[in-house]
């Protein structure tokens, strides 16, 4: 399967206003844990139905 640009961007096109952004934040104890810098983002603030 191969995915093209306008593939993305009509994907983008139809989830626009749909999705909200969500922050990132990096994670100071499981950048600690793994010795790498580990960011999580919080997608528990998508609002679902």
């Amino acid at each position: 399967m191969t995915i093209e640009l306008s593939d993305i961007q009509a994907a983008a096109q139809l989830l626009h206003g749909e999705v909200i952004r969500t922050p990132m934040m990096k994670s100071r104890g499981l950048s600690t844990l793994t010795n790498a810098e580990v960011f999580v983002k919080f997608e528990n603030m998508q609002v679902t139905s």
